[in-house]
């Protein structure tokens, strides 16, 4: 399952959104990349952005919510954490082990799970607080 960014999950800030789209463009390709048994080198490639982005973005998520006051600021901090920790473990079972059909549906799941549970419900609520 492909995943696109849509004004639903608008966080209300435009570079927010943006890495938001980039993050969804590189779950893509790694979704593409392990389902069409390419390389552990291109997988771990994906995974590597991913996880030095995904960082990066949430640090500059966590002081928009906190500049901006956001009520959920604590667990979008907690919920990050633990992201980078499965993340981490993700990529390290990866990196011993290689990929597998198990891994590509472990990991859409997680993803999926993120899209619903996180960014459609706490980054989100960042809109409010901005306007």
């Amino acid at each position: 399952m492909a995943y696109v960014w849509d004004e639903s999950m608008s966080t209300g800030v435009e570079e927010l959104d943006d890495a938001h789209r980039t993050i969804f463009s590189w779950v893509n390709q790694l979704s593409d990349a392990m389902r069409q048994g390419k390389g552990n080198a291109e997988v771990l490639r994906i995974l590597d952005f991913l996880g030095n982005y995904s960082a990066g973005h949430f640090s500059s998520e966590e002081g928009c919510m906190s500049r901006y006051k956001c009520p959920t600021a604590l667990a979008n901090k907690k919920a990050h954490a633990e992201f980078l920790d499965y993340f981490g473990k993700m990529k390290a079972e990866v990196k011993a082990n290689g990929t597998s059909t198990a891994k590509v549906l472990e990991l859409q799941q997680a993803l999926g799970n993120w899209v619903r549970n996180h960014i459609m419900k706490i980054d989100v609520s960042l809109r409010q607080c901005v306007h």
